[in-house]
């Protein structure tokens, strides 16, 4: 934002000789005389611009400890000095801004004037002028003086309390910006005034609007320095006029400085607001404020403003009642009147308490609160209160309700008969702190908690301040709650967080709009209910609004985006906000069903807008426990891990099915929370039935039985949450799928968790690393799909259209984000400057096609976050690599659709050309759309390239020689190879990472399986007779026991092949003389075969031959032949002896080949397992049991089995 900040200094009393009007030099100083007859000089650092002297009428007013000057110092400066007629200009220049500081012939006073073309390094921009305190000992608010805290700090280290118990800050000396012009200090004579003045426009720069707030004035201690904020002016002769005449600055080249020929005005009338208030007009845009005092009729002309189109909007005291659009021309005057469209108080309440005017005015210590703590003894106490409507006066309700203080606010009304039915309840707020928020009981109903507020979270109610962002709070109470006669409504202050008294969470009660985290009530009013109908898009705005207190500046900003979709396409959007923000205020999934929870707020951004879409509170590590222990007691009942699996089957499938009938819905909600386009989404999301029921962390740990545990990411929660809902509703039972959105705090006291028995995560390496070792300690298992740095491996036979179209697939499909995003682009040498020119337009093609996500023709969103935008900027900005494509945030507006890319995180598709393999875009994983060009000779070199990287998880070879591809993949670390495409899967097939990217797989059999645990249990039934003959290993007589009866197969041997139609012939022999029943079995563990092929016999040793069954043997490998024990029912039993694994098929000299056999089936999984790992001694049967783990816990990145499965969501939670 460009800033013209200006101001003014200060004038003497007495006549002493007048020097002579100049300046000189000493080293690195210049002391300019102003040839004031009260002899005023200054002098300024040339090397920082520092203020390093200020001395008047015979004395020295600068503190000599630290030099007055731009926030804590602009640090090096460029810096000018030059005489222009009867005025010297010192200019001061940064990167960021441009300082001048003026001195007129015979003015006691220093004109400045300060441009901005970006936001300052140096913090806050504002002037300080640190001054003597031992000369100028008074000021306009003696309450600023922190030094005077006797009794020492009350909070902070800026809050101060002396011994009587009175309390002092610096902010307890500031004004409302329409009010305040003039700030000064003293001698205590009054003889020498310093002072600071604020003329005409010389706030048009700044933000915050009439009614912001800041420090005027400090004095640090009685001997220090005494502060002046803002911009400087000296005078003399008492306290300066605030109007100066600084006209003269259009002949000195001030930079931004706008003359007032080259400015325009607004003239005309508001109405609608009495004139018992005071009536503020309101313009700004993105480059200047202004505003004005309206006459009590209304009638108002605006200061000189900068040309340009304004939004105009209209203050009931401080409450916004209506704003709409204005054009001021140079030169011109426009006529705008006003009215009043926004006051609700504009229909008759049942009852109000206070005023709707966005001043906590008549409340309790409202008339205080300004300029002391709330803990100063001269405040009334701040007991709850118990108000009647009708009796107690509103000077007894307190200004602000704190949680550890005065929680709650209980309200007594009474109600005739004709009154009980539905009503609502509107509580106005003008801010709030840690959350603070109101959540109603009215008798024994409890009202919605809402959410947070999220813009704003400054320490205000206890540093003098009432406004923020003001917020009306809407309570719809249902009929039947209210009854004829007495009636309590019980006003409770909410939030996930704490803090001591003061600093507890709280809000200040008003009528407006705000998003601090204090809760100050101006009015509540209370009125019956009467249900609205929005029957065109000229009533959508007001329908957001009152739907959902976020989706006032959402919706708006939409509308202005959406201006040139067609009317159903504005609809759908409509359609959407509702469903996601059906909860203002989401929480955990606990118990079957969404719960408030009791941990923090997390707001849920629309990263490419900024925009807060809701908040969700999360989990507390008190629900966390609970929530594993109840998980832990489903599991222990069977309803789930002990229902049959055909039961699990139809529960999941009518998930799957409700699923699928939410599809639109989901992708919609997904690209608003993710900003992945929605293009994408719908396409990904079409399988999503298939692909997130069957494959991937919920759906296999469900399917084995497991309770489940999901963390989702704090960015992204939203369709997770919503997803256990449809879960419930399917019949997944209560406690086997709950939900725990939070941070760190909450992922941890899962994982740590010795319930947990297996953790399943998606995270990056250093995350992955921090919970293995967790997860580890309690000997869990463990599943990680952790970071990766793809390589894309492009040879000279590939067929460059389509490699140029599936490596741009590879990097910039969500935005780069993806764990198996294409990010290290290595060419051959022999189609690099080809590709390189193909590949560049088609970023520049993907670049100029970018607009607003919702958009179906938008190729690419934005990052999912800030901190995701600032490391993209950090690793590019850091490279010597030469950027040959994007490399900077977007700004501006898209080509596409004119979306506005500045308040959202848009970074373009990035390409950086000849990265090393030593360097840190080589190296490290960007989560981004930044890809690096490097080129190679040879396969070798790329294969080198390729593995020169700690990551693993996929890579791709594009490339026309099949032969190439297959050798090349077996030679490439990763777990998933892609040939002449990326990120396409089958379900079955299985996925996960190499070296530091990640442990275990998921999809397919493998996640399955990785959710389960084998048990083995062993019978023996033989007869007592027979145990007691065979099986007493301590027997005295010394006989062979137990293992005598062991018996080895010697043909056929490991490898032999057997034609399908030829006997086999059986060998056995036997290390007993003793003769054993048994039988033999002919096995494919590898698929459903078994086969009894002999009857029983009862020899020590011998030959048997096994003819084929009718058709002959199956064709297949892995075949064993058993040798199986008998029951006492004749029944084959355990396993004796194995043959080795042979053949069934013909040799390569035959006519015909091997064939092979269709794979095992989830259906025979069991029997098969059984057959082949089974063990026995004679007598026995065994069986295999295929068991659910236990709890599992899935998170963004985590998930357990093993009887609880934990989870750690996904940053993207369907992700591809």
């Amino acid at each position: 934002m460009r800033r013209a900040i200006l101001a003014a200094a200060v004038a003497a009393l007495s006549s002493v000789a007048r020097a002579t009007f100049g300046y000189t030099s000493s080293g690195s100083s210049y002391t300019i005389d102003t040839a004031s007859s009260n002899i005023f000089t200054f002098t300024v650092s040339s090397a920082s611009c520092d203020i390093t002297s200020l001395y008047y009428h015979g004395a020295e007013y600068q503190y000599s400890a630290t030099a007055s000057h731009i926030s804590s110092g602009l640090g090096s400066v460029s810096f000018s000095i030059t005489t222009i007629g009867d005025y010297i200009k010192i200019t001061c220049t940064t990167d960021t801004l441009t300082h001048y500081m003026v001195a007129h012939n015979g003015d006691s006073t220093i004109y400045m004037a300060t441009y901005t073309t970006a936001e300052p390094s140096v913090g806050e921009l504002r002037f300080i002028a640190r001054l003597n305190s031992a000369l100028l000992t008074t000021s306009a608010y003696p309450q600023s003086y922190s030094g005077d805290g006797t009794a020492g700090a009350v909070e902070g280290s800026d809050v101060y309390k002396d011994s009587n118990g009175y309390t002092y800050s610096k902010f307890y000396s500031s004004v409302r910006h329409i009010d305040d012009q003039v700030h000064w200090v003293s001698t205590s004579d009054s003889g020498v005034h310093v002072s600071m003045v604020m003329p005409g426009n010389a706030y048009e720069g700044s933000s915050g609007g009439p009614f912001h707030r800041d420090i005027n004035s400090d004095r640090t201690s009685t001997a220090g320095a005494h502060n002046l904020y803002f911009y400087m002016v000296f005078s003399r002769s008492g306290i300066p006029d605030k109007s100066l005449d600084l006209s003269f600055f259009s002949s000195l080249s001030i930079t931004g400085y706008v003359a007032a020929s080259s400015r325009g005005t607004v003239k005309g009338t508001a109405t609608g607001v009495s004139s018992s208030y005071q009536i503020v007009l309101h313009w700004y845009n993105s480059d200047a404020q202004y505003w004005v005092y309206a006459s009590s009729s209304g009638s108002f002309t605006s200061p000189a403003m900068k040309p340009g189109t304004y939004t105009m909007v209209l203050y009931k005291n401080e409450l916004p009642v209506a704003s709409q659009s204005v054009t001021v021309t140079a030169g011109g005057t426009t006529t705008s009147n006003i009215a009043s469209t926004n006051d609700p108080t504009s229909t008759t309440p049942t009852w109000i308490i206070g005023d709707f005017d966005g001043k906590p005015t008549s409340f309790l210590n409202a008339d205080l609160q300004e300029r002391m703590h709330p803990s100063d003894v001269r405040m009334s106490s701040w007991d709850a209160v118990t108000y009647t409507v009708g009796s107690s006066s509103t000077s007894v309700f307190p200004m602000a309700q704190i949680k550890a203080v005065n929680n709650p606010a209980t309200i007594k009304f009474t109600l005739t008969s004709s009154q009980t039915g539905a009503a609502t309840l509107r509580i106005g707020s003008t801010l709030a702190f840690a959350g603070g928020r109101p959540q109603v009981t009215v008798n024994s109903w409890l009202g919605p908690a809402p959410s947070a507020p999220v813009d704003l979270d400054s320490r205000g109610f206890t540093r003098g301040t009432y406004r923020g962002n003001n917020v009306i709070y809407e309570v719809s109470i249902p009929s039947g709650t209210l009854v004829s006669g007495t009636n309590y409504i019980y006003i409770n202050v909410i939030s996930g967080s704490s803090g001591d008294t003061f600093l507890s969470p709280n809000f200040i009660y008003d009528a407006k709009q705000d998003n601090y985290h204090y809760h100050n009530i101006e009015d509540i009013q209370f009125h019956h209910y009467q249900q609205s109908q929005y029957d065109d898009h000229e009533d959508f705005n007001e329908y957001i609004c009152k739907f959902h207190r976020n989706g006032c500046g959402l919706w708006s900003m939409w509308w202005s985006q959406l201006h040139r979709c067609d009317y159903m396409r504005v609809w759908l959007y409509l359609h959407v906000l509702e469903r996601l923000l059906q909860r203002a205020l989401y929480g955990p999934f606990i118990g079957g069903k969404p719960v408030a929870g009791s941990g923090n707020d997390i707001p849920v951004e629309d990263p490419a807008t900024g925009e807060t879409l809701c908040s969700v509170i999360s989990a507390s590590t008190d629900e966390v426990s609970q929530t594993i222990t109840s998980a832990k007691a489903a599991f222990d009942s069977g309803v789930w891990s002990k229902a049959p699996a055909i039961h699990r089957s139809k529960v999941l499938s009518v998930l799957a099915r409700k699923l699928e009938a939410k599809i639109p819905e989901f992708a919609e909600i997904e690209s608003l929370q993710t900003g992945r386009v929605i293009r994408e989404m719908k396409a990904q999301l079409g399988r999503l039935p298939e692909w997130l029921i069957s494959i991937k962390k919920i759906a296999p740990a469900l399917a084995a039985g497991n309770s489940v545990i999901v963390k989702p990411s704090e960015l992204a929660p939203i369709s997770v949450l919503q997803f256990a809902e449809l879960a419930a509703e399917a019949g997944v039972p209560q406690d086997v799928l709950s939900i725990l959105p939070g941070g760190a705090d909450v992922g941890k006291a899962i994982i740590s968790n010795h319930i947990v028995r297996k953790v399943d995560i998606t995270a990056g390496t250093a995350t992955g690393k921090a919970i293995g070792s967790i997860v580890g300690s309690n000997l869990a298992s463990f599943t990680a799909e952790l970071g990766g740095k793809a390589p894309i491996l492009i040879f000279d036979d590939a067929d460059l259209g389509a490699a140029v179209n599936g490596v741009a697939f590879a990097a910039f499909v969500a935005s780069g984000q993806t764990c198996v995003s294409g990010t290290r682009l290595l060419v051959h040498s022999g189609i690099y400057d080809s590709f390189r020119t193909a590949f560049l337009k088609k970023v520049e093609s993907i670049t100029r096609r970018m607009g607003n996500p919702m958009n179906t023709k938008s190729t690419m969103g934005p990052v999912i976050s800030s901190r995701a935008l600032e490391r993209a900027e950090r690793m590019v900005s850091q490279s010597d690599r030469a950027v040959v494509a994007g490399g900077r945030r977007m700004m501006g507006t898209s080509e596409l659709d004119g979306f506005d890319f500045s308040e959202g995180y848009f970074y373009p598709p990035t390409v950086v050309e000849g990265v090393e393999a030593q360097d840190e875009l080589f190296q490290e994983e960007v989560f981004g759309p930044v890809v690096s060009l490097t080129q190679f000779k040879s396969e070798d070199e790329a294969i080198a390239l390729a593995n020169d990287c700690k990551y693993g998880l996929g890579a791709g070879i594009w490339t026309s020689d099949l032969s190439r591809a297959h050798r090349l993949s077996a030679r490439i670390e990763a777990g998933l190879c892609w040939v002449n495409t990326h990120h396409r899967n089958d379900p079955s097939s299985p996925w996960g990472g190499m070296k530091e990217s990640g442990i275990g797989r998921e999809n397919g059999l493998e996640a399955y399986e990785s959710y389960s645990q084998s048990k083995s249990t062993i019978v023996n039934i033989a007869s007592a007779e027979s145990m007691r003959a065979t099986d007493d290993w301590f027997a005295e007589d010394g006989s062979e026991k137990r293992y005598a009866l062991a018996i080895a197969v010697t043909s056929p041997a490991a490898g032999d092949i057997f034609p399908p139609t030829d006997s086999i012939t059986l060998k056995w022999t036997s290390v007993s003389s003793d003769p054993t029943a048994f039988r033999a079995v002919m096995v494919n563990p590898s698929y459903s075969y078994q086969q009894e092929l002999a009857a029983q016999v009862n020899t020590a040793e011998g030959t048997t031959t096994l003819a084929p069954p009718s058709g002959g043997f199956p064709l297949g490998k892995d075949f064993q032949i058993n040798l199986m024990g008998t029951s006492q029912s004749g029944n084959p039993s355990g396993i004796l002896a194995q043959s080795g694994k042979f053949v069934v098929g013909y040799s390569s000299s035959s006519s015909s080949m091997l064939s092979t056999q269709a794979p095992t089936t989830m259906s025979n999984m069991a029997t098969n397992t059984a057959a082949a790992t089974a063990t026995a001694t004679d007598a026995s049967e065994s069986n295999v049991n295929i068991q659910p783990t236990g709890v599992s816990a899935a998170f963004s990145s985590f998930q357990i089995s093993a009887g609880l499965v934990a989870s750690v969501a996904l940053l993207h939670a369907l992700a591809f």
